[in-house]
């Protein structure tokens, strides 16, 4: 691939002809390999490449029975069943699987090409028997994927008649209700024997034939098909239908390149640069366009992609170090709360041992606050950082002894020799703050493990 217009059927005299049926091929051939492969792509892009060259390819006016029209794959059923999460139903339902319908007594062997099946409107019903007064339920669209046609469950709604209250009944239960298809051909392929033509991935062999193209009527279940008692006009064989269909027939030599046996691709033409740039090269253009226009389009999505992963990711960083800085202020504004409590516990204590040693000396207390400046409180902390009791109180004492030894002491006088005399409610006072002060430093020196002294 891809294919010139040396490729074209030999019976496709004309130049511009050629190069068209090559066009088309390409064309065809890379949509399809979108969702396919090779094997599959190369055969349906010839055969619709020939189809558009065909010798019988006008509109005919047929009769087509109605019956021939409802189409039951013997492989497809319908029922109803429990939707689980709530107290409805859903309908299962399998309309074409794809494959062949063999021995129809209309068509012959009959497979219908999923890729043109038709769908003019937004909603179908589904029916009992094809019997439009009896009506079963409603869907959106079918479904067309894996080369079946299928009944959407999630959008379909059954309706409240007998006939759907007693067919989900009886489906619900096990009973066999088949599926079958009414839909109207408008482009159909004729497959002489010994023919073999591509259908929704398989090899259809002759003869036979193949719904190229059709419109999508209803769907219904059935107990049976046709069959010789059938009565009803949606199944009758006498009573027909005008139909415009447009019948085509692959010329003798329009599909050389496939082998009659087991439909099986032959060796490629080799191709070079030099021979397409020759033959086609608007051709060659257009490809290398589309295949850039294509690579960029990819690439813009994959870059758009990554761009709003980025975003993503930094409004992430963003918001986590707005975070992580607001946690942080906190956590500091706790250290430093902490670390106060942990100064003014420490102060706390060590006035009290203090106020329990000055009160219990004979040192007049206006001495006592210059007193304290000679035994300072971060000399004697312990490895954890808190006030040692034993070792500071020690260092009290022995600092309030020097100050004793050194008779500056004044019991009730000043410096001057001025004196002062305290009153009894004064006295009261400052023995009361003495004894407290004591206790509360007895009880520091009892928690250290320190001998009390009465």
């Amino acid at each position: 691939m891809p294919w010139t217009s040396a490729d074209a059927p030999k019976k496709i005299k004309n130049k511009k002809d050629r190069e068209k049926w090559a066009s088309i091929a390409n064309a065809i051939y890379k949509e399809c390999m979108k969702d396919g492969d090779d094997k599959t792509c190369a055969p349906k892009a010839i055969r619709i490449a020939n189809s558009k060259f065909m010798e019988e390819g006008e509109m005919k006016g047929q009769k087509v029975p109605y019956g021939a029209l409802r189409l039951v794959d013997s492989g497809c059923h319908a029922m109803a069943v429990q939707d689980e999460g709530s107290q409805g139903k859903k309908l299962n339902m399998t309309v074409y699987s794809g494959g062949v319908i063999k021995n129809h007594w209309w068509w012959g062997n009959l497979a219908i090409d999923i890729s043109g099946v038709q769908f003019d409107r937004n909603k179908y019903p589904v029916l009992e028997n094809h019997d439009t007064g009896k009506k079963l339920a409603f869907s959106k669209r079918p479904v067309t994927k894996n080369n079946k046609i299928e009944i959407d469950p999630e959008t379909t709604v059954f309706v409240d008649t007998e006939e759907s209250r007693e067919f989900q009944k009886l489906s619900s239960g096990g009973f066999p209700f088949q599926a079958s298809m009414y839909a109207i051909p408008t482009v159909l392929e004729r497959v002489t024997d010994g023919e073999t033509v591509d259908v929704n991935g398989f090899k259809f062999k002759g003869p036979g034939s193949v719904w190229r193209r059709c419109l999508y009527q209803e769907a219904s279940a059935c107990v049976f098909g046709w069959d010789k008692d059938t009565q009803a006009k949606a199944f009758s064989k006498d009573e027909f239908m005008e139909l415009e269909i447009e019948e085509v027939m692959l010329n003798n030599d329009g599909d050389q390149q496939l082998t009659e046996e087991e439909g099986k691709e032959v060796s490629e033409m080799p191709l070079t640069l030099e021979q397409i740039q020759k033959d086609s090269p608007d051709l060659l253009k257009q490809i290398q366009v589309a295949a850039v226009a294509e690579a960029e389009t990819k690439f813009q999505k994959e870059r758009d992609a990554w761009k709003v992963e980025k975003d993503r990711f930094t409004a992430d960083i963003v918001k986590l170090t707005a975070e992580k800085e607001a946690l942080d202020t906190r956590v500091s504004k706790l250290e430093k709360a902490d670390a106060q409590r942990q100064e003014n516990d420490k102060k706390l204590a060590a006035d009290a041992i203090w106020d329990a040693q000055l009160a219990a000396s004979d040192l007049s207390p206006k001495q006592h606050a210059k007193i304290k400046l000679h035994v300072r409180t971060k000399d004697h902390l312990g490895v954890d950082g808190n006030l040692d009791v034993v070792k500071f109180t020690t260092a009290v004492q022995a600092e309030i002894k020097e100050w004793e030894a050194d008779g500056e002491q004044t019991v009730l006088g000043g410096a001057g020799g001025g004196g002062f005399r305290e009153t009894d409610a004064e006295a009261k006072k400052t023995e009361k703050l003495a004894k407290e002060n004591k206790e509360l430093a007895d009880n520091l020196l009892r928690r250290a493990g320190q001998e009390v002294k009465t």
